[in-house]
């Protein structure tokens, strides 16, 4: 859940296809998917500046390229003159970043979104909206396909909601979006923001325009300092309040788009304007390209609105390209995620670092549909459609993912393939093999038997050095088992309201019905509002397919703890000080345990803490004050 506020000037446009901790080539598609470019590995040595759409997760991947993100400090830049440390939860799908890359991995993310603030007009007819006279462009197919959150489509989308957009801009100055988050209506009180390319300067009045909108800096900070603005630059503009009617925008802060002098950069997005393979612009940039190797195409395919990802170093302003990618179908910027589920409530919906997945019509290896569940480590690859990645293929690990020779981890699941004889059985797509001295809780070994849900505590067994490399198939070790009640009330799902009728609403592609006996925290069922943040415990009813919610935790802007929110399942666990969630590292030695105890913190348990991020060795770490078990 993203608790810093988001400024952003959609300046970059790389497109990164991100954060996949345990890697690996593009995945298994289905036969009719065109095929999918390699995922290459950055260059070892290099230090580069990058720039770009998120587009998966595991290991930060920007624009076909892998990089390792464990050690990013991430800064989620709402208003630029007050940049506050973020955490990898701020990194969505579909979201706009810059950063900076070492050695293969990336030491700095920037989430830059490009307009927040009030719809003004909606245009279906032509798959467009308005925010503060700024048009934005909703795409849902081709290479980058918009991402929607608290929204199924531009038709759930209404004049006066408040809405974050991140994305490029095309030839027309007009921004196609990446990715739209509805939020709650409270949110627009957190400020507004616009991008585009300046005219019109006053210098005198203090005024210019973007598309349009009349702009005020006479008190705003502008960035980089040792600029000054000039007409046809690429600017980020925010603002505390909406301006009125007929009336300038008040700017606290403008930011210049500037690539740095001298840094080799890689730099994605729309051509915003051509004139040839030697002089084109990308999100500010000017680029020449002439002397470019191309990839997945050619020079001939250069052109205004073109979605490209270039290469090279900047001189005197200018990025001498030389590696252009040119992306004109869906298969060249797949959308792959790798981790372990959280928010599971069916194969039709479920979560990947925080991205809605609906794995209905996949392609399972390794597994089956039955094997998926909170906990289970897997690898999708497929295509956004609105708010939902539908997958493609779906592939578990045996991974959980260990840090030292015997890690323990803590999985629920439905036994399935139990063998008396060989005391085995699997779930999660994981194989587990009954020890001797197996703890049994709630019942016994007699008790085992297939479709017994049960918790399991395990341990897992670091592979030979030589396998290391190897796909995952090594064996856990079950130390404990505990049998539990065949209905479990424990199914957790977050993320903004859409869709809200009188006893419903759906949230991250379920349908969640209220009743008379559902409990409210943070707010009444009165405080329910499309875009708004909640949390919904309930039943999952696989019959009406609807969550049927016992409790809804509404979370207003307003009462927010302090600093970040990170929700997922335990993993690389060291100790209560040494651990991630959503990968990001996490301390929770002075936290206040909801739920459970110190000793229930293990791999693949679900949880959800809030903190904030300080820097520990240069490290980015999240010192939690709360973390809460979700079981």
């Amino acid at each position: 859940m993203q608790r810093i506020k988001l400024f952003t000037h959609a300046l970059s446009a790389v497109a990164l296809v991100v954060l996949a901790a345990c890697g690996g080539g593009s995945g298994d598609g289905t036969s009719s998917a065109p095929a999918v470019p390699p995922v290459a590995e950055a260059p070892a040595a290099a230090t580069m500046r990058v720039s770009g759409t998120v587009t998966g997760f595991g290991s930060v991947i920007i624009q076909g390229v892998k990089y390792d993100d464990k050690t990013a400090v991430v800064r989620a830049d709402f208003n630029p003159a007050a940049n506050g440390i973020g955490s990898l939860a701020d990194v969505k799908l579909g979201v706009q970043v810059e950063g900076l890359a070492k050695g293969g991995s990336l030491t700095e993310i920037t989430v830059r979104a490009a307009f927040a603030g009030v719809v003004a007009s909606i245009d279906t007819a032509s798959s467009t909206f308005t925010v503060l006279r700024q048009t934005v462009t909703v795409v849902s197919d081709g290479p980058e396909p918009t991402v929607l959150e608290g929204l199924s489509g531009l038709s759930a989308l209404g004049v006066g909601d408040v809405v974050e957009v991140h994305g490029t801009f095309d030839a027309n100055q007009r921004l196609v979006a990446t990715r739209v988050e509805r939020k709650a209506p409270s949110d627009v009180s957190q400020g507004v923001l616009i991008s585009g390319k300046l005219v019109d300067l006053d210098a005198s009045a203090k005024t210019f325009s973007l598309n349009g909108q009349k702009v005020g800096y006479e008190a705003a900070t502008v960035l980089p300092a040792d600029r000054s603005l000039a007409d046809g630059q690429w600017v980020a503009v925010y603002a505390s309040k909406i301006p009125a009617a007929a009336g300038a925008l008040q700017a606290q802060a403008v930011r210049i788009a500037a690539p740095e002098e001298g840094s080799t950069s890689g730099l994605g997005g729309r051509v915003a304007e051509f004139k040839s393979v030697a002089d084109f612009v990308i999100s500010g940039t000017r680029v020449d390209a002439s002397a470019a190797a191309f990839e997945l195409g050619t020079a001939a395919d250069l052109a205004a609105g073109t979605l490209v990802y270039v290469e090279g170093k900047v001189t005197a302003g200018l990025l001498k390209a030389s590696k252009v990618r040119v992306f004109k179908q869906s298969a060249d910027i797949p959308a792959t995620l790798s981790g372990s589920i959280t928010d599971y409530v069916s194969v039709s919906s479920f979560k990947l670092r925080g991205a809605v997945v609906d794995a209905s019509a996949a392609s399972f290896k390794a597994g089956t549909q039955a094997d998926l569940g909170n906990g289970a480590f897997v690898r999708v690859t497929g295509r956004v459609r609105g708010d939902v990645l539908r997958a493609e293929s779906v592939e578990f690990s045996a991974q959980a993912p260990a840090a030292g020779a015997a890690n323990t981890v803590k999985l629920r699941g439905e036994v399935r393939e139990f063998d008396a004889m060989a005391r085995t059985f699997r779930f999660l797509g994981v194989q587990l093999q009954l020890g001797t001295g197996v703890e049994y809780v709630g019942g016994t070994a007699a008790d085992l038997a297939n479709g017994r849900l049960v918790d399991v505590t395990a341990t897992a067994p670091l592979p030979p050095a030589a396998a290391a490399s190897a796909p995952a198939t090594r064996t856990l070790n079950v130390t404990r088992v505990e049998f539990l009640p065949v209905e479990q009330p424990g199914v957790f799902v977050a993320g903004r309201v859409n869709d809200l009728q009188d006893g419903s609403f759906k949230l991250s592609g379920a349908v969640v019905s209220l009743a008379d006996d559902t409990t409210f925290s943070g707010g009444s069922k009165a405080d329910l509002a499309n875009g708004v943040d909640v949390r919904v415990q309930g039943v999952w009813n696989a019959a009406t397919k609807t969550l049927a919610a016992r409790k809804v935790d509404i979370r207003k802007p307003t009462d927010r703890p302090a600093g970040i929110v990170l929700a997922g399942v335990i993993t690389d666990f060291e100790s209560k000080a040494s651990f991630r969630i959503g990968g990001q590292l996490v301390d929770a030695s002075t936290a206040t345990l909801q739920g459970g105890t110190a000793a229930d913190l293990v791999n693949g348990v679900p949880v959800e803490g809030n903190g904030v991020v300080e820097l520990v060795g240069g490290a980015p770490v999240a010192k939690l004050t709360a973390l809460r078990f979700l079981r």
